[in-house]
């Protein structure tokens, strides 16, 4: 059984009208400790993504487009690996 989940979302690759779907099957986990929506919200295109981080309680983080790179993508695996790492290490402190 797994105890404790995650939520990372690419919102350039996840289409806000069908979250719902998806969130409806994250009912069966026990404890979703973190829910976060990532993209640039400079951008109109997040607009239509606001009623769900609202409703569902995701935390909204911005990612600048950086010229030939892939921001989001860098930021969300930089997120999960510091997640892990500082869950699984509770006293190690950040430099």
């Amino acid at each position: 059984m797994i105890n404790n989940v995650g939520v990372f979302i690419d919102g350039e690759n996840f289409s806000y009208n069908k979250f719902q779907i998806y969130y409806d099957k994250l009912k069966d986990f026990e404890n979703i400790i973190v829910k976060r929506l990532y993209g640039d919200y400079s951008s109109i295109f997040y607009d239509s993504w606001k009623q769900n981080c609202i409703n569902y309680g995701l935390e909204q983080i911005h990612c600048p487009k950086i010229s030939k790179k892939n921001s989001t993508d860098m930021k969300i695996m930089d997120d999960i690996y510091d997640f892990l790492y500082l869950k699984k290490n509770p006293h190690h402190k950040q430099i």
